[in-house]
């Protein structure tokens, strides 16, 4: 459905199924061999080749993020004790003050998360120079039980920390978690999960990123061939070809009934999103009136 909707505010609407089937291909592809490589897209290559190699350059550009806490740094220190922890029994190779917190604050960008209470911290890192300091990032897990595709959808941090071990080409280091309210007054408890926040972390925007639909065909292969390697990864080792031939079978048997529900979701999703603007326009009326009165 994102794939379609991409490509709508692009005006590649024609190209949608076309991009979900490279999307398709690159799972199939994986599927056949587990230990299939690739190279990035263009697109990867072009912004990589922006990144920087200063190292304080980029730790200044992180610590910009880290809006204001709602609490001390010493309780913000205190709360998030049992990951630390976690690192000193799993990491014990390490400096004793390794994971020492240097800087923290709230973080509020993000695609999927761009809801989710999140936070950044830095840490002293192996040596006490600035340059060797490490940013971390603590992410809310969501309770996703009312979404009844997912199997698993409470909300566990062993979740994503499973998931992205899986998926991921390369893994977050000192993935943990965290269990705690770090807002005064809320009984609820929430749970976290905190990962190395990555270097050269860069958000790609549909209508500012893709220059043709291409550029988007390449994106959505390359994540085709990501979920085909890590989607039977660690599940049934023994069975792993087995596994793999199953799922080819099935994508192969449900790809028209795909396509249609990929288009269906993305009309009621287009759908939802307009009334959206129209009850929030009508209330925004409604607010100007009652002042003028």
């Amino acid at each position: 459905m994102s794939i379609h909707l991409a490509s709508r505010a692009n005006g590649w609407e024609e190209e949608a199924e076309p991009i979900v089937d490279s999307f398709l291909s690159g799972y199939r592809a994986a599927l056949e061999d587990p230990g299939l490589t690739v190279p990035p897209p263009e697109l990867v290559s072009r912004i990589r080749a922006r990144f920087t190699t200063d190292r304080e350059l980029t730790l200044a550009a992180q610590e910009t993020l880290m809006q204001p806490l709602e609490v001390s740094r010493e309780e913000f220190k205190w709360e998030i004790e049992q990951y630390l922890d976690q690192m000193a029994e799993k990491h014990s190779e390490l400096p004793p003050d390794f994971f020492e917190i240097k800087n923290a604050g709230r973080l509020k960008i993000g695609i999927g998360s761009a809801l989710d209470e999140k936070y950044l911290f830095e840490v002293e890192g192996p040596t006490k120079a600035h340059e060797d300091n490490v940013i971390l990032e603590m992410k809310e897990v969501r309770d996703l039980r009312e979404i009844t595709c997912i199997l698993f959808s409470e909300a566990s941090p062993r979740r994503p920390i499973v998931m992205q071990a899986r998926l991921a080409y390369q893994p977050y280091r000192y993935a943990g978690f965290v269990i705690f309210d770090i807002r005064k007054g809320d009984e609820k408890e929430k749970m976290f999960w905190v990962h190395e926040w990555a270097d050269h972390y860069h958000e790609l925007s549909i209508r500012t990123s893709f220059q043709t639909a291409a550029e988007l065909h390449d994106i959505a292969h390359d994540a085709g061939v990501q979920l085909g390697l890590g989607h039977p990864k660690s599940i049934a080792d023994s069975y792993s070809n087995h596994l793999r031939g199953r799922l080819l079978v099935t994508v192969t048997e449900l790809h028209e009934r795909m396509h249609q529900t990929i288009s269906e979701l993305t009309q009621e999703t287009i759908a939802a999103w307009k009334q959206f603007r129209v009850e929030v326009s009508a209330r925004k009326a409604g607010s100007l009136g009652q002042g003028q009165n």
